[in-house]
């Protein structure tokens, strides 16, 4: 394997000398600030098991590489069939590596098979299964689910998991220790949003120009047009805010295999002219979307986490968020935003008619001083997943002495 360290890094220390391998599915915008912080207290290395996914293709994986401060590297012998991973090549890293805790994420094959090859009796490596589930999924499991779940966890050192409701659910039906799982969410560094965002000032005003903005309020959507996120029901929801609020105007930032289907949708509810479709966007012209916004709405019906509450928080701006989504639990004050049922259309269409009611003119709002709203510093995240790989090595040397 052909590993990679990003600029600027050469010579950078560890706090702790644990050599930790986390084995991910691929490198997202979400994911780069705590591989970064982590870096700077453990020896990591990470291995991801493709360069690309089918539905993020129009991500810059240049600039995301650019921007990756750890040891980088691509799985050999990852085949993808039928859409799954199959990654052969697992065997072979482990023994060329040696770590001392590897990370897998969810309960996929990657995990089964690095768990198979730890050894039985006392094992090569402390494992950890890094799960983004929610309550949720948790709720949705079915036998074969639950039982690779109860498989892969009778054998592992550590978790780590989003949140404390979930967190505790798993445990309770897994019947494992409360104690061994840490909280890390889908979060990134508030630094490096808020430079993004103050960056962006002078794209806001061209996007105010653009798109004739002036006097106009602006909700915000990030995200893939697919049917996961439930925009039918969030434009149904936009059309009866806009009944009484006639300056709304809904911005759906993203692409997908809906688009053409809710512009039409959008026409044929007489809201065509108030829904803006900008297709995919990143760096400045995404954070001036997030300046001109004075709300953030995400509908989603299966919404693992959510990073993009994340970001929108850390912006300032306050929230309509899914119940379904993981990040609802950091919508904990009617400040930070409004949580909703998103198969009921009445609920969606009452919280986007509350949170209606409070937004500010794009010209005034993306001038107004924006605190951070994340409830949960970024911090905790980074301490939490160098606990957990703490805890994985000192339980396989405990192991191992006995």
């Amino acid at each position: 394997m052909r590993w990679q360290r990003g600029d600027g890094v050469e010579g950078m220390g560890s706090a702790s000398h644990i050599r930790t391998l986390v084995i991910h599915p691929m490198l997202a915008p979400y994911r780069v600030d705590l591989f970064n912080a982590v870096s700077e207290r453990l020896e990591l290395e990470v291995v991801f098991q493709r360069k690309e996914l089918s539905y993020h293709r129009a991500l810059d994986q240049g600039a995301l590489r650019a921007a990756l401060h750890c040891r980088f590297g691509y799985l050999e012998g990852n085949r993808v069939i039928m859409r799954r991973d199959f990654p052969a090549g697992i065997p072979r890293l482990l023994r060329e590596r040696t770590p001392e805790v590897v990370v897998t994420t969810e309960f996929s094959l990657p995990t089964y098979i690095t768990s198979r090859c730890r050894g039985y009796g006392a094992p090569r490596f402390g494992h950890i299964i890094w799960s983004d589930e929610n309550l949720q999924t948790l709720r949705e499991h079915n036998l074969l689910r639950r039982a690779l779940r109860w498989l892969c966890t009778r054998r592992i050192d550590a978790m780590l998991m989003c949140y404390d409701g979930v967190a505790e659910a798993f445990a309770r039906r897994f019947k494992i220790d409360q104690s061994i799982i840490h909280r890390v969410g889908v979060h990134q560094a508030p630094a490096t949003l808020r430079a993004r965002f103050d960056e962006a000032a002078g794209a806001a005003e061209s996007l105010v120009v653009k798109h004739a903005l002036s006097g106009r309020r602006v909700l915000l959507f990030v995200g893939r047009l697919a049917a996961e996120k439930n925009l039918e029901r969030g434009l149904r929801s936009f059309a009866a805010a806009a009944d009484a609020h006639t300056d709304l105007v809904f911005v759906l930032v993203g692409s997908g295999e809906q688009r053409f289907a809710l512009e039409a949708l959008a026409q044929s509810l007489g809201i065509g002219g108030r829904v803006i479709f900008t297709g995919h966007c990143e760096g400045a012209y995404l954070y001036a979307w997030y300046r001109i916004a004075s709300a953030f709405f995400l509908p989603s019906i299966h919404e693992p986490y959510g990073a993009v509450i994340n970001e929108a928080l850390v912006c300032g701006v306050p929230v309509i968020c899914s119940e379904r989504a993981g990040a609802a639990h950091l919508v904990r004050t009617d400040e930070i935003g409004l949580v909703f049922d998103p198969k009921s259309q009445n609920d969606m269409d009452d919280a986007v008619c509350r949170m209606a009611a409070r937004m500010q003119p794009a010209e005034k709002w993306m001038h107004l001083p924006r605190r951070d709203l994340m409830p949960v510093p970024f911090s905790a995240d980074v301490d939490q997943f160098v606990s957990a790989v703490e805890l994985a090595a000192a339980s396989v040397r405990t192991r191992t002495r006995a």
